[in-house]
């Protein structure tokens, strides 16, 4: 049994795929997808961080002598929202074959109100998890979105119809 195969068809396929295949493509393709993920990301959970309300009251109390006070506490000057603007990503890091970014928040008190904390008096603040409630609840967009765009890549890479 014999056949022929047509070696210039598959010559063919191997220099499209070697030409829109190579590193510096594949390096713009993961990073512009990684950012978009990214910026993503960070709306989401900035726009599920809580905003600390302020408000004008009065402030009551009896000192341990026995001396009742009673004063007009201004908020004035002060407005929330701190915690949801700080907000940001990283660069890129690439380690190996790894692409990586990380999305934080560089306030100070973040960590507690995510994860909860301690009080003065023995009680516990429990956390808010608004990044992790963020991350679970984008999760299965992100993976859906990302394999999209990776067939897509790999559709061009292979038809060698790609920029």
């Amino acid at each position: 049994m014999s056949g022929s195969f047509d070696y210039r068809s598959f010559a063919k396929f191997a220099n499209n795929f070697n030409r829109n295949a190579n590193h510096a493509r594949v390096d713009r393709f993961m990073r512009q997808t990684l950012n978009y993920e990214g910026t993503e990301l960070n709306s989401k959970v900035k726009e599920r961080t809580p905003v600390g309300v302020y408000t004008d009251h009065w402030v009551e109390f009896t000192t341990k002598d026995g001396k009742h006070v009673k004063f007009w506490a201004s908020a004035h000057g002060k407005q929330g929202g701190t915690l949801q603007k700080s907000w940001s990503k990283s660069h890129i890091e690439v380690s190996g074959r790894t692409y990586k970014q990380k999305v934080y928040n560089k306030v100070y008190y973040a960590p507690h109100v995510e994860y909860g904390h301690k009080t003065v008096n023995g009680g516990f603040v429990p956390g808010q998890f608004f990044l992790h409630k963020t991350v679970e609840d984008t999760k299965s967009d992100m993976e859906r979105r990302v394999r999209d765009k990776y067939d897509g890549f790999m559709r061009k890479v292979v038809l060698g119809n790609g920029k």
